[in-house]
């Protein structure tokens, strides 16, 4: 039995990538996510942070751990030394179990003394897309030596033609980090400064709070929302003093666009105690900022309030997280933005209230290399948002409610179900929505099975999507097939479906009309090379079907 969990540890790697992210990022489906925010998460895996011998700053720009779990861990590296496995990261104050399995993922837990510690690695990546005679192409190369540095320079263009990409070249002393190029500026609770990917809408506790990261280099194919410029954070004790100079609009620019460039000046210093954290933000645009986060006896709080002198208006965005007992955690959260504020026709005054459940029994197993496998059993959550949306003008006091709840069951070693139904009540069109959908899934051995069945009601109109998926993982390669059956009455009514796709190609397409799909993906790992193919074919009774063509190669050097 050891040995077959061992197994399934790894078969369902690519499956614990996706939940790990999900995890940190407080999304109950793969849908909420965008390819950026993925892209950042799937190189990390495939170059996984050093724990040990790395600073807090660097861990906290990962995006891997808050400020306060740095501290806690470089606190305890102080008095015990190295952390050598998923387990003793799990034992430290702020990580438990679950967040420790999920960031093993992209950790190294090699020991600081090690004389390779310091590596120099370079990663070449060059992909491609063929579809309806229409080929799109792009390529990423990223250069890093662990703990000094990195170079990076991704790009991509388009089927319609348009090229988009990022760069960057970052470093670091003792105390100061510096980027160079692209980067995402992240402070407090997002108010004042928050590029790159943000949930549209809450679906879990996790998603409640936001996980600041400071300063972090990005190098995307599109590079999409965040800063070009340059920045630099220096840290003094427990403080830390971030800025940056962006040129807005010189993207766009230089990727062929038109428009101004201006220059946006940011600060934030930031002060990380042992029980949480606080910080202040400026922004040239005439906004300043405080923000704060702390835990006490368990309960957190968190929050953050800006105040824009120029427009005479302010915005707060805050809430708290609490234990009720030994298996549920409940929390709130206050969205108040006005729409002078947040630049857009409209404001956002919203509130959210949120349950977790964890039955707290893991299945572990340890393997002769001292891998361990660990899964909740069961796992719930259920959130309620209400939002008010009182502009624009020609639309007034528009509202929503929306629910969302998952449950997520090991039935067995082999087979587990996964559930999730979310409901949105609105007074405008649609006025409803209901998405459900149930997953069954069935592994044994290196091979693998899974079964979908999603319903969606909007208004007057409803779609239904099912497939069938089969995988057959030998080793470090893998192969997937799967068909898709699909209705939707009108675009109201469209189903959402996570695919299996090469890194930095995150696929969820949207299904609508009737039809069928068909998709096959697969991996080959050779030495420093790795090959990815997908290919996939969409009929729909209203027009033509649709094939398309990817493939990838990487090289690690």
């Amino acid at each position: 039995m050891k040995t077959l969990l061992l197994i399934l540890a790894i078969l369902f790697q690519d499956d614990n990538l996706t939940r790990a992210i999900m995890l940190l990022t407080g999304a109950t489906d793969p849908s909420e996510l965008e390819v950026t925010e993925i892209e950042h998460y799937e190189t990390l895996a495939s170059r996984p942070v050093l724990l040990n011998g790395r600073s807090s700053g660097e861990l906290v720009s990962s995006g891997l751990m808050t400020r306060y779990q740095a501290a806690s861990l470089s606190d305890y590296r102080k008095s015990h030394g190295d952390v050598l496995s998923v387990e003793e990261l799990s034992l430290i104050d702020g990580f438990n179990a679950e967040t420790a399995r999920s960031l093993a993922l992209f950790l190294d837990f090699r020991p600081s003394a090690r004389k390779d510690s310091v590596r120099v690695r370079s990663d070449l990546t060059l992909k491609g897309s063929w579809k309806d005679k229409d080929l799109s192409f792009g390529g990423k190369y990223l250069m890093s030596r662990e703990g000094r540095g990195s170079v990076g320079v991704a790009f991509r263009s388009l089927y319609d033609g348009s090229k988009s990409g990022s760069f960057h070249l970052s470093g670091r002393t003792s105390r100061v980090r510096y980027v160079a190029g692209d980067m995402n500026a992240r402070f407090g609770e997002g108010i004042l400064s928050w590029t790159g990917f943000e949930m549209s809408s809450l679906s879990s506790l996790s998603s409640f709070s936001h996980r600041p990261s400071g300063l972090s280099p990005v190098t995307s194919y599109s590079g999409t929302g965040t800063l070009r410029g340059l920045g630099g954070e220096a840290s003094f004790g427990r403080f830390t003093v971030s800025t940056v100079l962006s040129f807005e609009g010189l993207k766009e620019r230089m990727e062929g666009g038109k428009g101004e460039v201006s220059l946006l000046a940011l600060g934030n210093c930031t002060w990380c105690g042992r029980k949480g954290e606080g910080g202040i933000s400026f922004s040239s645009k005439g906004r300043l900022s405080v923000d704060g986060r702390c835990n006490y006896r368990g309960v957190g709080l968190f929050g953050e309030a800006a105040l824009d002198w120029k427009a005479e208006t302010g915005a707060f965005r805050g809430g708290t997280i609490l234990p009720l007992g030994e298996h549920f955690k409940t929390g709130l959260q206050l969205n108040i933005m006005p729409s002078a504020y947040s630049g857009k026709k409209y404001g956002e005054y919203s509130g959210s209230l949120g349950l977790d459940y964890t039955d707290g029994v893991y299945v572990k197993t340890t393997g002769n290399g001292g891998t361990v496998s660990s899964e909740v059993r069961n796992k719930g959550t259920l959130t309620l948002s209400v939002s008010l949306l009182p502009y624009p003008v020609k639309d007034p006091d528009r509202r929503r409610l929306k629910a969302v709840a998952t449950w997520n069951s090991r039935l067995s070693p082999l087979l587990q179900l996964s559930v999730r139904s979310a409901l949105t009540l609105r007074n405008f069109s649609p006025w409803n929505r209901i998405d459900s959908r149930a997953d069954l899934t069935l592994s044994d051995g290196p091979l693998l099975s899974r079964i979908r069945g999603n319903l969606v009601f909007a208004g007057s109109a409803s779609g239904f999507l099912s497939y069938i998926e089969g995988g057959y993982r030998p080793g470090k390669d893998s192969y997937y097939l799967r068909a898709t059956v699909f209705r939707s009455d009108t675009w109201d009514s469209r189903l959402y479906s996570y695919e299996r796709d090469a890194p930095g190609s995150f696929s969820v397409p949207a299904y609508w009309g009737r039809g069928c799909a068909f998709s096959a993906y697969s991996k080959k790992e050779a030495g420093k090379w790795k090959f990815y193919l997908r290919l996939s074919y969409v009929m729909k009774k209203e027009k033509p079907g649709s094939a398309e063509l990817k493939f990838q190669v990487a090289r690690t050097f």
